[in-house]
């Protein structure tokens, strides 16, 4: 704890001339709204995301948030940062113009703007010396302290890495980072080292393996994760059959994404899963009625492929044969309670959302 306090109260005094200035009525409003949200279970404070804030840092707080929801399988952040993201809300040059510090925040140590701050460190916003190691180190400190945010942040920290060479930020410390709290029992340590196995490692296997074990911790955008790479290229018929189990697990704990996906399998039928059309509403039922309007919208379009040149011959007999089950289904709602339901229901949600049909 001294340690940080150190730390921070040297930060403080490098940009106390420069970063922490005079809030404005609306900014302290809006950034004692969000600290004054409801705490979870372990004490973190959950940061209100009903309405965007026109205070950047607050901004920043939200978008943070949601990110972490999102990774924890809560789907109606997902939509919501799909939502700010068409509007342009949350980008970084948006809200990280001037950096702001809560200075009653820093004083009780709020491991999330540690986070922040040492992002901001790393690529020199707010007037600040562009500092990587500082601020790996601060973002570090935040995460062992079990911040969720700083978590996810190191992913980001490795992607600028790879992207700007020249900055000098350590990978090999930021893998070790997540290496070790994931050990720790850190469901999101492993979840951050699928995402760079997959991504920049190009090992889909090992990519699978830590997301399994995000999984295991609670992550289910991790089990849905490791069951799309075991159902991608050249996996054996096992593999992507335990890729969909993976996926029906996701599915289980309440992500949409992972219902919709495992609908769209059992309705279609692939090599190594026959049709099972019961199943498939079943999980597609599931999506229509949740709040989740990203993957409703998502539902709707792949069930409703338009029939156009660009199209592959693939896609479109895949069309066809999803036309002609939704048909099938029509002739026979009135005597299958749970077609009715369905049909009822991506009726309903047809009219009313902005899709090609």
């Amino acid at each position: 704890m001294n340690k940080i306090c150190v730390k921070i109260c040297l930060v403080m005094a490098s940009i106390v001339g420069s970063t922490l200035q005079a809030q404005s009525t609306q900014s302290t409003n809006d950034t004692r709204s969000a600290a004054a949200s409801a705490s979870k279970p372990d004490g973190a404070v959950v940061v209100d995301v009903a309405t965007p804030s026109s205070d950047g840092a607050t901004l920043r707080r939200q978008v943070n948030a949601l990110h972490v929801r999102s990774a924890n399988g809560d789907n109606q952040a997902e939509a919501v940062l799909a939502s700010w993201k068409r509007q342009g809300i949350g980008e970084r040059t948006l809200y990280m113009n001037v950096v702001k510090i809560d200075k009653l925040a820093l004083e009780r140590l709020d491991p999330q703007l540690i986070s922040e701050l040492g992002m901001a460190h790393i690529i020199g916003e707010g007037g600040l010396q562009r500092d990587v190691d500082h601020g790996l180190t601060l973002i570090e400190e935040a995460s062992s302290s079990g911040d969720s945010s700083a978590t996810l942040s190191l992913e980001e920290v490795y992607e600028l890495g790879t992207k700007n060479p020249d900055w000098g930020i350590d990978l090999r410390r930021v893998r070790k980072h997540l290496e070790t709290i994931a050990k720790k029992g850190d469901p999101l340590g492993f979840f951050g080292l699928g995402n760079i196995y997959n991504v920049y490692d190009k090992d889909p296997l090992k990519a699978v393996d830590a997301f399994e074990q995000a999984g295991n911790g609670g992550v289910a955008k991790a089990y849905r994760r490791a069951g799309v790479l075991l159902r991608q290229g050249n996996m054996t018929k096992a593999q992507k059959r335990r890729g969909l189990d993976l996926i029906e697990q996701a599915a289980a704990m309440g992500n949409y994404a992972a219902a919709a996906h495992a609908g769209l399998i059992y309705f279609d039928g692939t090599s190594d899963t026959p049709r099972d059309v019961p199943k498939a509403i079943k999980y597609m039922t599931s999506v229509l009625e949740s709040s989740d309007t990203v993957h409703k919208q998502n539902l709707l379009d792949a069930l409703g492929l338009p029939d156009c040149a660009e199209l592959s011959k693939a896609d479109i007999d895949k069309n066809a044969l999803r036309q002609q089950t939704l048909k099938s289904l029509a002739t026979n709602r009135k005597n299958d309670p749970n077609a009715e339901r369905f049909l009822t229901l991506f009726e309903a949600v047809r009219k009313t959302a902005p899709t090609s049909w």
